[in-house]
């Protein structure tokens, strides 16, 4: 899809609601028609394209008061969107931001100040994200069930510990490559009661005791790439 086919569809669609779009050849054109001409859109996600950035999202931030879900992924996007958004988007609940490399811990914070009905952060390797946003996620959206830092680099135990003893309705928890050790999971396995799907791949100072004492714990939850069978199995074969 190219620009021009997206302002016709923004032109013939004022009550659209619903936009999803994989296309890397739309920019900020289109999407300011979209901004200025369907103000009740309520849910809007862009595929792979660096060619979005704060002069649309703004935009649809001032017009679009109804939005809900935002999804992003490798746009040009700064904090200054976010703040926006944050001010004038309060009904937002969904925030899927992956490898938008702008974006620092001051956004976030905005995000999970102002908006009190947050139910999922997708974050994925956004590497300006530190346990300082993670914590006010925390302290501010206790509805919170979905979070995904995969390949947040700066993120420790001392945020996830406090989303575990903070976020009771948990259920999915993306840390691969995480800088975690086992003190979040035991604050997990104590905490978060909830809690059906964690991925904790390539976090390498977590310990298979840690893992295993958290599945005799909760032995419906599901952690991809973890076998404790395997583990059961290899500790009997050393002894």
């Amino acid at each position: 899809m190219k620009d021009t086919t997206l302002c016709k569809i923004a032109h013939l669609c004022p009550n659209l609601q619903y936009l999803k779009l994989s296309s890397s050849k739309i920019t900020d054109i289109s999407l300011l028609e979209v901004a200025y001409s369907c103000t009740n859109l309520r849910y809007l996600s862009y595929g792979y394209n660096e060619h979005i950035t704060d002069a649309s999202i703004i935009e649809i931030a001032q017009n679009c008061p109804y939005l809900e879900d935002l999804t992003l992924w490798k746009s040009g996007i700064t904090d200054v969107s976010l703040k926006r958004i944050a001010e004038l988007c309060p009904k937002l609940h969904t925030l899927s931001l992956i490898v938008c490399e702008k974006i620092t811990d001051d956004g976030v914070c905005a995000i999970a100040s102002a908006c009190p009905n947050m139910k999922s952060y997708m974050l994925m390797a956004c590497q300006g994200i530190t346990d300082i946003s993670v914590k006010k996620i925390a302290k501010s959206n206790l509805n919170l069930r979905y979070l995904d830092l995969v390949c947040c680099f700066d993120v420790s135990d001392e945020s996830i510990c406090e989303i575990a003893q903070l976020c009771p309705k948990l259920e999915g928890l993306q840390l691969q490559h995480c800088n975690i050790t086992d003190a979040s999971i035991q604050t997990i396995t104590h905490s978060c009661h909830n809690l059906q799907n964690l991925n904790i791949k390539n976090c390498y100072s977590i310990s298979d005791e840690a893992i295993n004492t958290l599945i005799s714990r909760k032995p419906n939850i599901n952690i991809p790439g973890w076998n404790p069978v395997d583990i059961d199995s290899e500790s009997d074969r050393d002894v």
